[in-house]
């Protein structure tokens, strides 16, 4: 099939593609770049360690220059390598994405691949207020609660970072106004609730009644590396914050959604034991 989709595109259209073959999609991304400009590669259970194995850990999808940097300063530079690597030590590194590295390098990422329109848009939720909230305080401590459940669904998703953060207002006319902003690309919820909260002041007036607030996220990263984020402390920051916040939803899910709240929730008792994310609104 392949041998025959090259031929068609080349006759046809007059331009060469190359075109990887393999038992999973990361595998055959790898075998499209192997032989260029004009070529099939099959990559196969069987040969799979002879041909991946020996290349530059660079040459596996999702690893950027930082993630290389990294690894090689760990003593990680080919794809084996990565490979055989100690599960703990990535996780350490990179936290969840690091296992995602080592299964990819295996070729055990057995996910099917999605056509664009299979693909998750974006993640969210809403909540509908038991009286119309005006003060600026009370709608902040909401969008914390609502993007509390918000990116815990995308880091549970492998989604990796989402770079859009919409909210959406009902007011007490029952008319729905939507807003949104780019943001660095983020899965922690700090992140996502001060942009919410940020375009809540900069679109709406002060006073303005909320009968309904909803927040979502979008523009997913897929786990691709990000280059912006350096290598320094700021990696160090955000991978120790994920690992705080991975915790915390193992707490809630094992223990229950009251056992750990932040202090900005604790400032109204109300919103104590609203899971937005298991409630139907």
């Amino acid at each position: 099939i392949a041998e025959e989709i090259r031929e068609a595109v080349k006759n046809e259209l007059g331009v060469t593609v190359s075109i990887g073959v393999s038992f999973n999609k990361i595998y055959a991304k790898l075998a499209s770049e192997m032989k260029k400009p004009d070529a099939v590669t099959v990559i196969t259970r069987e040969n799979y360690i002879q041909k991946v194995y020996p290349l530059p850990v660079s040459e596996l999808l999702y690893v950027g220059k930082n993630t290389e940097e990294v690894l090689f300063r760990r003593g990680i530079r080919t794809i084996g390598e990565l490979a055989n690597a100690d599960s703990a030590l990535l996780t350490r590194l990179f936290g969840k994405r690091g296992e995602l590295l080592k299964i990819n390098a295996s070729g055990r990422n057995d996910e099917e691949v999605k056509s664009e329109s299979e693909a998750i848009k974006s993640i969210g939720n809403s909540m509908t207020l038991p009286y119309d909230v005006s003060d600026g305080e009370q709608i902040r401590r909401i969008f914390y609660v609502l993007a509390e459940s918000v990116t815990s669904r995308l880091r549970e998703s492998g989604e990796g970072k989402c770079d859009t953060v919409h909210i959406t207002l009902k007011d007490e006319f029952l008319r729905e106004i939507t807003r949104q902003k780019k943001v660095p690309p983020t899965a922690l919820c700090e992140d996502v609730a001060r942009a919410a909260y940020e375009i809540y002041r900069e679109n709406f007036s002060q006073g303005q009644k909320a009968h309904m607030l909803g927040l979502a996220v979008s523009g997913f990263d897929r786990n691709v590396e990000q280059l912006a984020l350096d290598t320094s402390g700021e990696r160090e920051k955000y991978e120790k914050n994920l690992r705080a916040q991975d915790a915390v939803a193992a707490i809630r899910k094992k223990y229950g959604y009251d056992k750990v709240q932040r202090g900005i929730v604790l400032e109204d008792s109300a919103l104590l034991n609203v899971d937005i994310e298991h409630r139907k609104d």
